[in-house]
């Protein structure tokens, strides 16, 4: 039996159809008092309609490291295809239903300072 191991772009068992998904490319700007330290940060996709997390990728951030040479973290967020998702994205698309004023779709940064012996949240 033959399996497809899919990118993120992409789903099925032979990797044939194309996923609903957005790709995030960001950096950190790490500032002289925070040079030696390291965080966590933690992308949320979350549907404001159904009130939930969709999915969610997190990544360290070495303040030394990128101090002076910022690193771009490039990560994908992926739709759910769950039936309900997909005919209320249907519905909306082909109806036209406030495309310009309603986003049912949200994406939050959570940021962590990793200490030896705690985590402090500096803020969403």
């Amino acid at each position: 039996r033959k399996v497809c191991f899919c990118p993120p772009a992409y789903y099925g068992n032979n990797c044939q159809f194309y996923n609903d998904r957005l790709t995030v490319v960001t950096h950190v700007n790490v500032t002289e008092p925070m040079r030696r330290s390291m965080f966590r940060i933690i992308a949320i996709l979350r549907s404001d309609f159904f009130g939930i997390t969709i999915h969610h990728h997190q990544f360290l951030v070495n303040g030394t490291f990128e101090w002076n040479n910022p690193i771009k973290h490039h990560f994908t967020l992926l739709h759910s295809r769950l039936p309900a998702f997909l005919k209320f994205r249907q519905n909306r698309y082909l109806t036209r239903t406030d495309l310009l004023h309603s986003h049912p779709y949200s994406i939050m940064f959570n940021l962590f300072l990793l200490n030896t012996n705690e985590t402090i949240e500096l803020g969403r």
